[in-house]
């Protein structure tokens, strides 16, 4: 446990790094969605079954999956965030992500992921000052308890910046946190139209062939 925590703060402050030398470079591969959430899933199945907490999938918003981006980023950002929804969670809670394509066009689609979780929650003065700067982790309390670099939602911040999206908070101390985090992709021409396996019908389908 000592050595994966190391382990972790090691890998932060070295992203943190290069996020300020500004040495990241983001990638324009092809890559599906909904294989990069499954991957994503079964890692945070794990983590949230150790502490006795239920995680769900909400992926039938997708229209579009196969696109063109940096997976690797998306994933480090969604992997801090359910990673917090698990660590501040409490025995028996849940955490849903839900990913929705909320716009698109010729060439690109907007997606909106949101992370939600019912654990301890956050003050609002905390989301407005602290959130998003570098080492800081709640209270004296909450640093002792949880543990942690107090990088992970610098990062977050820094890429999503990086990416050209955006990221929103709601919170309520004691009963839980949810994150928006909303990103564009460019649409592989390879797939121009996805109806998603967890699903029966895709809404944005049936809206895309009554408008085409």
């Amino acid at each position: 446990k000592a050595s994966g925590h190391l382990s972790d703060l090691l890998n932060d402050v070295l992203d943190m790094s290069k996020l300020e030398s500004g040495k990241i470079q983001l990638e324009q591969i092809p890559f599906e969605l909904e294989k990069e959430m499954k991957e994503l899933q079964t890692i945070m199945e794990t983590q949230a079954e150790e502490k006795g907490l239920t995680v769900f999938w909400d992926m039938t918003g997708i229209c579009h999956n196969e696109l063109i981006g940096s997976p690797l980023h998306m994933r480090r950002i969604l992997l801090n965030l359910l990673s917090n929804a698990v660590k501040y969670n409490k025995k028996g809670g849940e955490i849903h992500l839900t990913v929705n394509e909320i716009m698109q066009n010729d060439k690109t689609a907007m997606f909106e992921f949101k992370v939600a979780d019912n654990g301890i929650g956050m003050s609002e003065s905390f989301i407005e000052d602290k959130l998003f700067q570098p080492f800081v982790q709640g209270t004296g309390e909450a640093r002792t308890k949880y543990q942690g670099t107090g990088l992970g939602m610098s990062i977050v911040k820094s890429l999503v910046d990086l990416m050209g999206g955006s990221i929103s908070v709601d919170s309520i101390q004691g009963k839980g946190t949810q994150f928006v985090v909303v990103l564009d992709f460019k649409i592989s021409e390879r797939n121009s139209l996805f109806i998603s396996a967890s699903s029966t019908i895709s809404i944005c389908a049936f809206i895309f062939s009554l408008s085409g």
